[in-house]
């Protein structure tokens, strides 16, 4: 999947991306590359999902219209695509995000309303992207990773960085 997500935002988002390599270079774009997302909300709320014991609906409120993306070495490629773009690409490929969920790093300045001052991060995998540009808001079913648990029914988060991988 991440290969796929590689090619579709080098092939489409030239015009968009700031990477510091060329993002057309056919070199990196026929590359295995090992991609990360980051996405920012001004808001996060988590709510358990009725019926589906372990699984909860994450919205990100005021979520940005772009996703950064980048790989560490040896491909040191970053940039930055549409969200909608990211979103459409989820289930393309034999080995989509749709396919073989990826986790993801949830945090938050702000969590309950108290500074995160203890650093607080919930390791989650993520399934199901609805993403509403005009209401700036994505959400995604997650569930916590085997060795996470959630202690909570509902949890209002602010200043929010999602990191996927």
């Amino acid at each position: 999947m991440k290969k796929i997500l590689v090619f579709l935002f080098l092939s489409v988002i030239s015009s968009v991306a700031f990477a510091q390599q060329n993002p057309m270079n056919p070199d990196i774009a026929s590359s295995a590359i090992d991609l990360s997302f980051v996405q920012t909300a001004k808001a996060a709320f988590i709510s358990p999902i009725a019926n589906k014991p372990g699984y909860y609906k994450l919205i990100l409120d005021g979520v940005s219209p772009y996703t950064v993306y980048y790989a560490g070495r040896p491909s040191r490629i970053s940039g930055i695509a549409p969200t909608s773009q990211f979103v459409s690409a989820w289930s393309v490929g034999d080995n989509s995000f749709k396919d073989n969920n990826p986790n993801a790093i949830l945090t938050a300045a702000v969590i309950q309303g108290t500074l995160n001052k203890s650093n607080e991060i919930k390791a989650i995998e993520l399934s199901d992207p609805q993403y509403n540009i005009a209401q700036e808001q994505l959400n995604y079913v997650i569930k916590p990773l085997p060795n996470e648990t959630f202690v909570f029914q509902e949890m209002n988060m602010q200043y929010v960085t999602l990191t996927i991988n």
